[in-house]
């Protein structure tokens, strides 16, 4: 990437491509017209609206017969893509080069905020590569995965109930004063999950923070992903709320907030899966600030003192920030991030480790995965109910356990 100007205007150069304003960007190419992501895999669609009217047709019959047990129903494998939730989960995490800029900035934290809030945000695409429905993970479960410049990553499944996956993320490079890895990034995941009538919504609790060598770390907060049209319609994905980054030891915060900006004037920012935000001083932000700052944003974008460094405004902003999930990130008006530039980088995906280094729990050798890999739905089917019913079986085991030993009944871990 090659930034400078011309004699007209400041510009962007990537990729053989110049960009000289963010509505010249490039949209993902599942871009819905009017925001989003769609799912052009129709015979998905057909497959899992089949299963899901089995399913409710299943419901009925019981109902019907009194059987108002309704825990025992099992989904068909028909839904499934012949992976783990746990991989799934890692999917938007492919672009450490940005982490491994920022590992470098420990002088400079709000420059730092900019690439972590930049790497997160790049990766939101991903969140819908695939529609299917990932196999909800085993108890114990693991799965150890590398990206291609050699980070890695480790997941396990915590807890059955609530269902809670946790991760270790590190960087191939270790710091030479430390010895410990350059970043980390390390979180629990406990989707909660709601339905309406066309649609369901995942809000994504739990903790996230990445840690650098020297200290430091942001947590991270997750917006809510939200499929439309899950029924009936061209289905849609959506991200809504906000994304928050906090850097308590340097007293700064940056969020993102998702949704159309409705009087911009640029193209992208009126589309429904528009960004825009900032960086402050904790505690000042407020959406009602930032749709402010939002309309004096150009004017923002020429400010040099953003850009050097500890310094802001007297209303406590460090930087804003308008761009699109689906297509750029500009802090005051130069682009950190654009779908064009991670080209290269969009064929990044996490492979497993070698069999040889795997446990024993990681998720390739479950019976149900494997068998629906081969193609083999029936012995799928039944492999996924047999383990469903001995985690039932576990579950009612730790419950008795617990209230021998303690004479209480055993509580939710979170």
């Amino acid at each position: 990437m090659v930034w400078g100007s011309s004699a007209a205007k400041d510009y962007t150069y990537v990729g053989g491509e110049y960009f000289y304003d963010p509505s010249n960007a490039l949209l993902h190419e599942s871009a819905n017209e009017v925001g989003g992501i769609t799912c052009n895999d129709l015979v998905v669609v057909k497959r899992q609206r089949q299963a899901a009217t089995d399913v409710m047709k299943e419901i009925g019959r019981r109902l019907i017969r009194g059987s108002v047990n309704l825990i025992n129903v099992s989904m068909p494998v028909s839904i499934f893509e012949p992976r783990s939730y746990l991989q799934k989960l890692a999917d938007p995490w492919v672009f450490p080069g940005m982490l491994d800029r920022a590992a470098g900035l420990s002088e400079q934290p709000v420059e730092r905020m900019k690439w972590v809030m930049s790497y997160f945000l790049a990766g939101m695409q991903h969140v819908f590569s695939t529609w299917a429905k990932p196999f909800n993970p085993i108890l114990g479960e693991t799965w150890q995965g590398a990206l291609p410049d050699g980070s890695r990553i480790m997941l396990e499944q915590i807890s059955h109930h609530p269902p809670t996956s946790a991760w270790t993320m590190e960087s191939k490079d270790r710091d030479k004063a430390t010895g410990r890895p350059r970043w980390q990034f390390i979180g629990t995941s406990n989707p909660k999950v709601s339905f309406r009538l066309n649609s369901l919504s995942t809000i994504p609790t739990g903790y996230r923070r990445v840690l650098f060598a020297d200290g430091s770390s942001v947590e991270v907060t997750f917006p809510s992903y939200v499929i439309n049209n899950v029924f009936r319609g061209t289905p849609q994905g959506l991200l809504t709320g906000c994304m928050g980054f906090s850097d308590k030891q340097n007293n700064i915060e940056g969020v993102f907030h998702f949704g159309s900006v409705k009087k911009a004037s640029d193209p992208l920012l009126v589309r429904e899966d528009a960004v825009w935000g900032g960086i402050s001083v904790m505690g000042v932000q407020t959406a009602k600030k930032w749709y402010k700052l939002h309309d004096e944003g150009r004017a923002l974008g020429k400010a040099k003192s953003f850009r050097r460094g500890m310094k802001p405004r007297g209303d406590g902003i460090y930087s804003v920030v308008t761009g699109n999930w689906l297509s750029h990130c500009d802090f005051d008006g130069v682009r950190y991030w654009s779908l064009h530039e991670e080209n290269d980088e969009r064929g990044y995906r996490w492979s497993p480790v070698p069999e040889a280094q795997a446990l024993p729990s990681d998720s390739r050798y479950r019976e149900d995965l494997a068998f629906l890999r081969q193609g083999k739905a029936a012995a799928s089917q039944k492999w996924k109910e047999d383990l469903e019913n001995l985690q039932r079986a576990d579950k009612k085991q730790r419950e008795s356990g617990w209230l021998k030993l303690t004479g209480k009944a055993m509580p939710h871990f979170h």
